[in-house]
């Protein structure tokens, strides 16, 4: 597994502060809190990127005829779903592996309770149609936009890593993934780093896919609150 050099990576790289990841609450966040603060013992509170958990869930039928309620909360990445999880908004969520390093150096009270390998696209680089960038070896002095303590900000670090790089050959300009492709076609950056769907999103509008395969070993974790994980243990395991 890539945990440990992933938490050397984001450490390196100025990953967040247990200060940073307290105060950094969103309005995801306080969607959530709205609907965590009524913490009833028959319902699970749930936390989703973009929806796409919920979805998966609703196709394969997962959600009907369940003996206990499930909410759902949004958020645009894992950072803010673990933030919302540590001040108990929500009872679990799903998140990269990479995320949870700055969670666990805070101190947060949340547990990781599944994990499964990703085998998917995994986190790329993605540049404009035009751009001169043809494999990860060209990224060195470019801007490359990216989520701080995210799967794709660990991905640029490895690259780096792997390469023999310091990892200051970049510079990261650090965004939420709803602001990296408009800064990517306005030319603001050089390169996006980032995940599926974003990443295909990205393609289908003309821009590049450069990737490699095995630079990371990433893990789809599946986290919980220390207070449900005590709380709601049986619904958790269902």
């Amino acid at each position: 597994m890539q945990h440990t050099t992933g938490a050397r990576h984001l450490t390196a790289a100025g990953g967040l502060t247990r200060r940073a990841f307290g105060v950094s609450i969103t309005s995801a966040l306080l969607a959530a809190c709205s609907k965590g603060s009524d913490a009833k013992a028959d319902t699970l509170y749930v936390g989703d990127q973009r929806g796409v958990s919920r979805v998966v869930l609703n196709a394969a039928g997962k959600l009907s005829g369940l003996p206990y309620k499930v909410e759902w909360a949004t958020f645009p990445n894992a950072a803010p779903l673990l933030e919302a999880l540590n001040a108990g908004a929500i009872d679990t969520g799903i998140g990269g592996d990479a995320a949870f390093i700055p969670a666990m150096a805070s101190g947060a009270a949340i547990k990781t309770i599944g994990a499964q390998k990703y085998t998917g696209l995994g986190s790329v680089l993605v540049v404009r149609g035009d751009s001169s960038m043809r494999s990860l070896a060209d990224m060195a002095g470019k801007t490359i936009a990216t989520t701080r303590g995210s799967i794709a900000h660990n991905f640029v670090l490895a690259t780096l890593e792997k390469q023999g790089r310091p990892f200051d050959a970049v510079r990261l300009a650090f965004m939420p993934p709803s602001d990296g492709l408009a800064a990517l076609q306005s030319g603001a950056v050089d390169a996006w780093a980032v995940w599926d769907p974003n990443a295909t999103v990205a393609a289908q509008g003309g821009a590049r896919i450069i990737h490699a395969e095995g630079y990371v070993t990433s893990y789809t974790l599946l986290f919980a609150s220390d207070g449900a994980i005590s709380s709601k243990r049986l619904i958790l395991q269902d």
